[in-house]
């Protein structure tokens, strides 16, 4: 909006405040017990929380951050420098992983390199094919549509892997959330 002029019309705007919504209403909270006390359901405590919230908050910047590169690779008319961008943004994971190891002062073993290794390709991909969507669609499309389809993709996931469940409360803020990002489509 304030970079590329891209001004949301009154439904687009409806969606955005949803996904404000969706997201209060998908968050973790603590069953109260008899005693008043907080049910162990296997949430982490307030410090262990706390320090997600900072990493799953910093994730969210960074990730903000790059796709506006990614606008600026089309609105700059730099297409032909998005391979050098993936690299660069696979270099500057490269080096803060490797940061990581540094600071454990372990090294991983071959699974967590096969983890990681798919994982950057994964990603890598992702970057490669978000880039190229993004040169061929207007961000107010692209972004809602990449972060809708992550919503899904990350609770089939959830339900299928991990066996997660949603409580109702979370379940109708993800509803919520998917029908934000189709105001927002629209």
């Amino acid at each position: 909006i304030f970079l590329f002029g891209e001004v949301p019309t009154l439904v687009q705007a409806l969606g955005i405040v949803l996904v404000v919504v969706g997201i209060v209403c998908m968050r973790e909270v603590d069953v109260p017990t008899a005693d008043g006390a907080a049910a162990s359901t296997g949430n982490p405590g307030g410090a262990q929380r706390r320090a997600w919230f900072i990493v799953i908050l910093s994730c969210c910047l960074i990730e903000g951050i790059f796709g506006t590169i990614f606008l600026v690779v089309k609105e700059w008319g730099l297409e032909e420098s998005r391979n050098l961008f993936i690299l660069l943004f696979s270099a500057w994971a490269s080096l803060f992983s490797l940061g990581i190891v540094i600071g454990q002062r372990k090294l991983p073993n071959s699974m967590e390199i096969r983890f990681g290794a798919l994982t950057g390709l994964s990603i890598g991909s992702c970057g490669f094919f978000g880039i190229m969507a993004m040169i061929q669609l207007p961000g107010i499309v692209f972004f809602p549509t990449a972060t809708a389809l992550s919503i899904v993709l990350l609770v089939v996931a959830s339900f299928v892997v991990w066996r997660e469940r949603t409580t109702v409360m979370q379940t109708i803020g993800l509803f919520v959330a998917l029908v934000a990002v189709l105001l927002v489509l629209t």
